[in-house]
């Protein structure tokens, strides 16, 4: 395969309905972050949470080892289903005609969130064709990722589809420190999945 030289990300993946875009593993966060077609999630990952600084000096290898502030980067990755490239270059992004929104749970706007949610949904005639979500802050320094496999097909409609993921999120005992108990954690999370799913079901639908 071709070395990759720089971001390949696509204007406009709607159009074509299933595509895929390309992030070499030498750029920089901060040569993604102020690419013009960095999805949303990915860019508010970075902006609300990582300084300047650490975007400039961080390449996406590097980034996707890490924790700490870089967490809600690497879960807002994994609703795109990223895959290494067989080259081990950098890594592919599923994108779809989905809709992607985040929520996130902290003390102030300057603070690491607490709780965050990260959410990708597409339909097909008023029910859910391809659905993604992942969690930070119910399991320690971990991204959690939801099996969505229950949701497929059901109806768009977020009081529906939180019945099987209010059942998934009370299955994780949650952990506990100085930012809020587990059980706060994990209130918040449902909360959190709620508010990310009404956002991007808002979207596929007003398309």
């Amino acid at each position: 395969m071709k070395p990759i030289t720089h971001i390949q990300l696509l204007s406009s993946p709607r159009d074509h309905g299933h595509s895929s875009s390309t992030i070499p593993f030498d750029c920089t966060l901060d040569d993604l972050y102020n690419h013009p077609y960095c999805p949303e999630i990915i860019r508010h990952s970075l902006e609300k949470h990582v300084s300047w600084q650490i975007r400039c000096e961080t390449d996406l290898k590097r980034a996707l080892r890490a924790g700490g502030r870089l967490l809600p980067f690497r879960a807002a990755l994994t609703v795109y289903g990223y895959e290494i490239l067989p080259d081990e270059s950098g890594i592919e992004l599923n994108i779809t005609d989905a809709a992607a929104a985040a929520s996130y749970v902290r003390p102030t706007p300057a603070h690491t969130p607490v709780v965050a949610a990260f959410a990708k949904v597409s339909k097909t005639n008023e029910h859910v064709k391809d659905i993604a979500i992942s969690l930070i802050g119910i399991e320690e320094r971990a991204i959690t990722t939801l099996n969505t496999t229950s949701l497929l097909q059901l109806p768009v409609d977020v009081r529906i589809l939180m019945g099987p993921i209010n059942e998934a999120l009370a299955a994780y005992p949650g952990y506990s420190d100085f930012n809020g108990s587990a059980e706060y954690r994990l209130a918040m999370a449902k909360v959190s999945v709620e508010r990310a799913l009404q956002t991007c079901l808002e979207e596929v639908n007003h398309d």
